[in-house]
């Protein structure tokens, strides 16, 4: 289980686990491979009953016909999980009804698998989903989708440990019953697809917007206000780094450094500019962590509370900001676009 599966389900569990009264829930793949969602639910009024296709660590129950449930009553569950098991399974549209029939009206479904990620075998590895592949799913067994998104995080501020190569995709979905209120429930709504064409495109649109403002300056300088900014390290120095630089220079009070590839350590016009040398190879990660680390190596961000990073590369999947997170561990990162 990769750790951001693991945050996903706590918060499903933290945001729509009922605690009042107890309930019934049932984990789908619950074979513990490398971790499991049970302990994700100490302290809560739940019943937990996990079921796979082989006896093992964390399985409770193990049907005859994988495809058909009859060990389990009918409308028995209030909330059916399962996560990183649905690109496993060979025919997902006769698990998908499975759970439909075991779950109560009104229960809660939460699935989550990978859209991308390497190949892995337990003992099949078939499929990998997007949201329209979820909300097909979810059509075909007559559930009612509440929220679906791609590697989807409360807000754009969590923990790198959010971003995975799995990039999964987490569905929340109920048995519908009627007077059941789905507008107030929570969702995830902030997404890093990998979509890189659109992503692009919707990026470059807003820059482009943004460059031709008379006062382009404001939202930058309201963004730096509102996060109580003294210092701005801008991270990447070509054509919107540059403009980025010069906007960030007329605001009062706020200190700049530059850190780029392709520039030598120095100054540019009074803003200390650091070079960052290796690539943005993975193999890499301990060698930036100890050249950048170094209190010398950037004296003037160590011990301030008023820093962040300001990205202005537009990669395609946002996974510079993970590596920069691995460098720069406690300073804020935003890429542009999210700022304008």
């Amino acid at each position: 289980m990769h750790i951001s599966t693991m945050l996903r389900m706590e918060w499903f569990i933290k945001n729509y686990i009922d605690t009042n009264e107890r309930k019934r829930l049932l984990d789908i793949g619950s074979y513990s491979v490398n971790g499991s969602y049970r302990d994700l639910l100490e302290g809560y009024n739940v019943e937990y009953v996990g079921l796979d296709i082989e006896a093992g660590p964390n399985v409770d129950v193990v049907p005859e016909n994988i495809y058909c449930w009859d060990c389990l009553e009918d409308e028995s569950f209030d909330y059916i999980i399962s996560g990183q098991a649905f690109e496993h399974i060979e025919f997902p549209w006769l698990t998908i009804k499975e759970i439909y029939k075991k779950l109560k009206p009104g229960g809660i479904v939460c699935i989550t698998a990978p859209s991308g990620g390497p190949e892995h075998k337990y003992p099949y590895d078939c499929y990998r989903y997007f949201s329209d592949g979820f909300r097909a799913l979810a059509k075909f067994a007559g559930l009612t989708v509440i929220n679906i998104s791609v590697a989807g995080a409360p807000d754009h501020s969590v923990s790198w440990e959010w971003d995975c190569a799995f990039n999964d995709v987490y569905m929340i979905a109920t048995k519908y019953q009627d007077g059941q209120d789905l507008n107030c429930l929570p969702k995830l709504t902030y997404e890093r697809r990998l979509n890189e064409v659109e992503n692009w495109k919707l990026r470059y649109y807003f820059l482009e917007r943004w460059i031709d403002e008379e006062d382009r300056n404001k939202k930058v300088k309201d963004f730096l206000k509102n996060n109580r900014c003294g210092m701005v390290c801008v991270y990447g120095y070509g054509y919107i780094g540059k403009l980025i630089v010069q906007e960030i220079k007329k605001i009062a009070g706020i200190k700049l450094i530059i850190i780029d590839r392709a520039i030598n350590d120095g100054d540019l016009e009074g803003i200390p500019c650091y070079s960052l040398k290796n690539s943005l190879d993975v193999d890499n990660v301990s060698t930036w962590r100890d050249e950048f680390t170094k209190p010398q190596r950037i004296p003037q961000i160590e011990n301030t509370d008023n820093v962040l990073m300001i990205i202005t590369v537009l990669d395609h999947n946002r996974d510079l900001r993970l590596y920069l997170n691995t460098i720069f561990e406690n300073i804020p990162k935003y890429y542009i676009d999210e700022i304008i």
